[in-house]
């Protein structure tokens, strides 16, 4: 009986531990890296998130993007770890929409969507300057806020 009530409250803690760690990473969206200004008539678009990601590791993203909307997407990560690369690729036809690596990785993308789709956001944290020894370092907290407009000709 001893021995259960040790390992319950090893899980508790555990647990605990875990949910004080993940809560950092939901809070990141709201942090001074994210507050930007955007251009009027711009609104949070629902699909923003962030998420723990493992480092040199693709990581996807499914969104719908709806149509004629222009949109504003930033990424970033927690406590700066380099690069990251990301690609917006069309679920209808695996088609590559964007990656900013053509624009040396840069953190945000302006864009417009002519048509209501489903898309696949591609995110890989290019580390190579950073050194992973130790296994806290290997998940990055990732954090992508979007914007939106309804755009009018």
């Amino acid at each position: 009986m001893k021995t259960l009530n040790l390992i319950f409250v090893f899980l508790l803690v555990v647990f605990i531990s875990l949910t004080a760690y993940n809560q950092e990473c939901n809070d990141f969206l709201e942090s001074k890296i994210f507050k930007i200004t955007v251009p009027k008539k711009f609104v949070n678009y629902g699909q923003s998130k962030s998420e723990y990601i493992e480092v040199s590791k693709p990581y996807k993203f499914e969104m719908v993007f709806s149509g004629s909307q222009e949109y504003i997407m930033n990424i970033a990560t927690k406590n700066d770890y380099g690069s990251v690369q990301f690609r917006i690729i069309s679920a209808e036809d695996n088609m590559v929409l964007y990656d900013n690596k053509k624009y040396n990785y840069k953190g945000s993308a302006n864009f417009y969507m002519e048509k209501t789709q489903p898309v696949t956001i591609e995110v890989t944290i290019i580390a190579a300057d950073k050194q992973y020894s130790l296994p806290e370092n290997l998940w990055v907290c990732l954090g992508i806020k979007i914007f939106s407009k309804k755009y009018i000709e």
